[in-house]
């Protein structure tokens, strides 16, 4: 092989190495993009997800928060009526206006879904749950009239309710017989039933929003480490090739070369 012959060669050889070495900066630049990429959305989805579960737990807490601070303002108005004991009307008013279980529960449901279609069953529960306890309301007055409480003690909401002049005109036994039909008969339960109703209506919907959107962020995790597999196939593939013609066009020339001088 002549001079000139050789040194084309060598240039030949020369321009593959820099052309495969540019073309392994760019893909691997490129990859580290991707990757970088890959790996913030799969971050943010993750949070996405997470506060999404945690979404899910505030609201079936909530929801048992209102259930149970309804029981317990059904409790005490029924214990009241049956017993005359002032310490339940305490115990309700407590709840109703200090501890207020049931507001503080409605008000979480409001401020996750506050432009959401689920909030218009919870107001219906609201709404139901409102008029109930007028009712509850007016046989807690009745007692409290058959017993004698001293007006300037009770609670705003008592002092507030207006006794009709037919129920004014009944004997004692009688409004008492009155005010415990009122807290135990079949409207009484129907109101009941219907907020529960509501606020399972409600949370269901809740549940299966967020399930949807929990499947959603599940299929987009799947996307994401198929597409980090495929990535790492590629960044494997061209390391093994590197090393191949970093082999073949500069180590094995080194040795020949040294092997001859």
């Amino acid at each position: 092989m002549s001079n000139i012959e050789s040194d084309n060669a060598k240039k030949v050889k020369g321009i593959r190495i820099k052309r495969f070495n540019s073309m392994s900066i760019i893909i691997a630049a490129v990859l580290s993009v991707f990757f970088i990429f890959v790996s913030i959305k799969g971050i943010l989805d993750f949070k996405s997800l997470e506060a999404n579960t945690e979404q899910l737990i505030a609201c079936e807490n909530a929801a048992k928060d209102i259930r149970s601070a309804s029981d317990l303002l059904t409790n005490d108005v029924r214990l009241f009526v049956m017993t005359s004991d002032r310490k339940y009307m305490d115990s309700y008013f407590e709840e109703a206006n200090i501890t207020r279980s049931r507001e503080k529960a409605i008000e979480k449901f409001e401020s996750m879904f506050s432009d959401n279609i689920f909030i218009a069953d919870l107001n219906k529960a609201v709404s139901e749950s409102e008029k109930l306890m007028q009712t509850e309301y007016y046989s807690m007055r009745l007692i409290c009239d058959v017993v004698g409480f001293d007006k300037t003690t009770l609670d705003a909401e008592i002092i507030n309710v207006s006794i009709s002049k037919e129920d004014n005109s009944l004997s004692n036994d009688e409004k008492l017989a009155k005010a415990q039909n009122l807290v135990s008969n079949r409207n009484y339960e129907e109101s009941k039933n219907t907020i529960i109703y509501n606020l399972d209506v409600c949370l269901d919907s809740i549940v299966s929003f967020t399930e949807n959107r929990q499947n959603y962020y599940i299929m987009v995790f799947k996307d994401v480490f198929i597409k980090l597999e495929i990535g790492l196939f590629i960044l494997i593939v061209i390391l093994l090739t590197s090393s191949f013609i970093v082999r073949k066009l500069i180590v094995k020339p080194l040795l020949t070369y040294n092997e001859k001088h």
